[in-house]
């Protein structure tokens, strides 16, 4: 099952004995980007972290050219020190929710390593190019939704074999007392597009029709309404639907809508959306 990188970064360059001589014609490597240099640690120590759910994985690579032996301990999880440089070992540290967490760090052997903990989402399904996700919801007791997949991105160099894999992906529907929500997360790696379908719940009948809010950094607040497409220019190969133009600045953008009228004072709305970031759109109950 794929996953989704989320988490934290932390490098240890750990010399518990002076590291064994490095191999001839042998350069070091940079650390992974966005690492926090530690520098020398004792052979026991422990760091705090700050992670978001998910599988906790343990990652100890080595990129200075040492070929010493050893291990790594992390809450009492054995890694054992990869000894070529490039290489990695790594260890399952069981699921974390989000939250602050003290990790307990023993250092075995001759070894000059660096440390990965992360966290990485684990999704529920997968889907290709041209099919569609699953269903959610119902459009009664929560908005029902669903995405097909469209073509990957392969511009500037982005993405060099499109629509090759399949990708992970959580689709969620809810509701409250006072809005109406579609959860879409997906993984991001192969800069897919996709077309949404949206059948709202019932929801108050006024003019003008409110529009769908979209939240794109998931902090559960409106990063702004979601516009109408730009109008269309060719077509998308892998659904054959016409390729919508996306607002400048937007990642999401309205392709079609209708309403219809339940009972007196209520409405349904149906929208069809094309886009192409994980965010979680937004309406009135």
């Amino acid at each position: 099952m794929k996953r989704l990188v989320i988490a934290l970064l932390v490098l240890t360059s750990m010399m518990v004995v002076p590291a064994a001589v490095a191999e001839e014609d042998c350069e070091p490597v940079p650390p992974p980007e966005g690492a926090i240099e530690l520098g020398t640690r004792e052979p026991s120590f422990t760091y705090v972290v700050t992670v978001e759910a998910g599988d906790a994985i343990a990652t100890v690579g080595n990129d200075d050219c040492s070929s010493g032996r050893g291990y790594v301990i992390v809450d009492g999880v054995s890694i054992p020190a990869p000894t070529e440089q490039g290489s990695r070992t790594t260890a399952e540290l069981g699921f974390l929710e989000a939250g602050t967490y003290t990790f307990h760090v023993t250092v075995k052997g001759r070894i000059s390593v660096w440390l990965l903990i992360e966290t990485v989402k684990v999704f529920e399904d997968e889907v290709a190019c041209s099919e569609s996700t699953m269903t959610v919801g119902d459009g009664h007791d929560a908005p029902m939704a669903s995405f097909t997949r469209g073509d990957d991105d392969d511009s500037e160099g982005k993405n060099s074999d499109p629509c090759s894999i399949e990708i992970g992906y959580n689709l969620d529907s809810d509701t409250s007392a006072t809005e109406q929500t579609v959860d879409f997360e997906f993984e991001t790696t192969e800069f897919p597009s996709w077309f949404g379908e949206f059948t709202w719940t019932a929801e108050p009948a006024t003019m003008p029709i409110p529009a769908t809010e979209v939240d794109v950094d998931d902090d559960g607040f409106s990063d702004g309404p979601l516009l109408w497409c730009s109008g269309f220019s060719g077509t998308d190969g892998s659904t054959g639907n016409p390729l919508p133009i996306m607002p400048a600045g937007e990642s999401w953008c309205l392709v079609s809508q209708s309403s219809t009228l339940l009972t007196s004072g209520e409405i349904q709305v149906s929208q069809t959306i094309f886009g192409i970031e994980d965010p979680q759109f937004i309406r009135p109950k």
